[in-house]
């Protein structure tokens, strides 16, 4: 007795040093309201076990034994629906095939969910349990089927253990599988998109890739992030010129060091290649602070003054002989003409490099 109650204050500690690590890291709702759930359910489970050894009445006993089965129940239930949450997938973590966990639901089915009318392989079957057959260390409950009266004797503490093995076991692998999968270094991945894009490489499945995993993460809801990727979704929808792609580099590299800010990870300092035209006679444009006026401006084309900066500098560029600056803007009022404001701001974000 004395030695099983050793192992389950063993297990109930890596139990609870698991939930605590899944509580720090995981705090979005769809995680958090079953970590949440899990723990208070463990104050039920372990309240028992710390008061196993004291009396209690009838009506104390049936309280204790029915608070205990549904915490249990609610408990693995918690755990399917934070690997669903986690993995998106129903295939994770499976209940039915832990045969453990599955007999503990079946008890807690058998006692207090139907015990009245309770369907096993579309038979009926009925459950009777008498509060004498509760006793400190176990319980007993008839199964009823047909004329067979069959007496199951339930451990108390067989069931606490066993509930705290498994259910540690499966937090621990949806623990590492969120350290496994690609899941907090989504830096890494648009990097390495970054470095293929560069050797001229199509990262349309990469991109995809990555854009599940973002939303598995920080969700469809999160607007800042959700434009930023759909930037990039619309910049890849237009003709692939140098400039074009030089500015769809730019973002990416600017996806790559934002995620890097959000993750808290170290980011590699990233030389964009393959400089356009366009931009090195927009340098030559605005070189030794140059119409910097006109630049903060045009930066913007939500700027009251934008439209009157634009045409001045467009002038200016023809009157320079700048060819490709001067197509450069007036791209810029193209798109801002047809509604493609996303895409005019893209082209207006390279501004920044000159």
């Amino acid at each position: 007795m004395e030695k099983v109650k050793e192992e389950i204050i063993e297990c109930r500690m890596n139990y609870l040093n698991i939930l605590s690590k899944l509580s720090e890291k995981y705090n979005k709702i769809e995680y958090y309201v079953s970590v949440s759930t899990l723990k208070v359910n463990e104050d039920i489970i372990g309240f028992f076990f710390n008061t196993i050894e004291k009396n209690y009445s009838k009506d104390e006993a049936c309280l204790r034994l029915y608070g205990l089965l549904q915490a249990l129940f609610v408990s693995i239930d918690s755990i399917y629906t934070l690997s669903v949450s986690l993995t998106n997938s129903k295939n994770f973590v499976r209940i039915n095939d832990n045969k453990i966990l599955r007999e503990l639901k079946y008890i807690r089915n058998d006692v207090v969910g139907h015990p009245t009318n309770r369907i096993v392989s579309h038979n009926v079957v009925y459950c009777i349990l008498n509060p004498s057959d509760i006793t400190k260390y176990s319980f007993k409950y008839h199964i009823y089927f047909d004329i067979e009266d069959k007496i199951r004797e339930v451990s108390f503490l067989d069931v606490i253990y066993n509930y705290y093995s498994e259910a540690y076991k499966l937090l621990e692998s949806l623990y590492n599988y969120q350290e496994v999968h690609a899941t907090r270094n989504l830096s890494d991945d648009i990097k390495y998109m970054v470095d293929k894009f560069q050797n001229g490489e199509n990262v349309n499945i990469l991109f995809r890739e990555f854009k599940s995993n973002c939303e598995k993460i920080y969700s469809k809801t999160d607007s800042r992030i959700r434009k930023k990727i759909e930037l990039l979704q619309k910049l890849n929808k237009l003709p692939h010129n140098q400039l074009n792609n030089f500015t769809y580099q730019y973002h990416l590299v600017k996806l790559y060091y934002d995620f890097s800010t959000i993750e808290h990870t170290e980011y590699k300092k990233i030389k964009i290649t393959n400089i356009p035209i366009e931009l090195k006679q927009l340098r030559r444009l605005f070189k030794k602070g140059r119409y910097d006026s006109l630049l903060d401006i045009l930066k913007n084309h939500n700027n009251p003054s934008f439209n009157e900066s634009l045409n001045k500098i467009i002038s200016i560029s023809k009157k320079e002989n700048l060819t490709m600056a001067r197509l450069y803007f007036e791209e810029i009022r193209k798109r801002i003409s047809k509604n493609m404001y996303d895409e005019a701001y893209a082209l207006e974000a390279i501004l920044k490099l000159v």
